[in-house]
Order: C-alpha cells, then structure tokens, then sequence
C-alpha cells in the first residue's frame, strides 16, 4: 500500500486532516518557552489534554467540511445562475 498515492489520500483525507491537526496541537502543548525551551511532557500526556486536543481537533474538521459544502454550495449556486442569465439572454435576443 503506498501511503502517498493520490488515491489513499483521497479516500482518507478527512481522517488525515484530523491527525495532522491533532498532532500539531499537541506538538506545540508539548514545548514551552519561560526563560528558555520547557517540555511539558507530564503535563502533555495526560488522558485529558490528549482529549481536549482531539475535541479541538474535530471542531476544526467540521469546520472545514461545513466551509467546504458553503464554498460548494456558491459555486453551483453560480453555475445555474450563469446558465439562467443565458437563457435569459438567449429569450431576449429572439
């Protein structure tokens, strides 16, 4: 199975998107900087924080699925406005 192929990317793209999200949260809850780098690692690895970042994690997944289907939604929107405006025009020039 070759992970970087376009078609298991695409078939696994939301599942991907929500991994690298979480992983970035919690790679950047892992460090810390007061006087100098800290690594949190008690702290990180608790069950809780590991859950607020998969809670965050999901929030920002449906938020990007609910941008998605907006910016789908516009676009056919416009299309079947383009298609009307000709009809339109076409009625027009007869």
């Amino acid at each position: 199975m070759n992970f970087l192929s376009k078609h298991f990317i695409n078939r696994h793209q939301a599942k991907l998107l929500c991994f690298v999200i979480w992983l970035h949260i919690s790679i950047l809850d892992f460090f810390g900087i007061y006087p100098g780098p800290v690594f949190y690692f008690k702290e990180s690895l608790q069950l809780n924080t590991l859950l607020t970042h998969a809670v965050i994690a999901l929030l920002t997944l449906a938020f990007y699925f609910i941008v998605t289907k907006l910016f789908a939604l516009k676009q056919s929107k416009s299309a079947n406005n383009s298609v009307n405006d000709s009809e339109v025009l076409d009625k027009q020039c007869e």
